[in-house]
């Protein structure tokens, strides 16, 4: 019963981290709009630097997570 409930609860966190990590991006976007002056199309570059964005801040999570 426990290892059914840990599974559970981790499913339901990576889901959760999922949907954050779409949020953020998509916040970083309309901050860097913003920040720009302009919009910025959905290209490759865009998605690059979003995704790096999010890779770091998913680095700097498992870093708290493991202290």
């Amino acid at each position: 019963m426990t290892r059914a409930a840990e599974a559970a609860i981790e499913r339901d966190r990576a889901q959760v981290i999922g949907q954050l990590t779409t949020q953020v991006g998509e916040l970083a976007v309309q901050i860097a709009s913003r920040v720009v002056g302009e919009a910025l199309s959905d290209d490759a570059r865009v998605r690059a630097t979003v995704e790096s964005f999010i890779a770091d801040l998913e680095s700097m999570a498992q870093k708290q997570g493991s202290n």
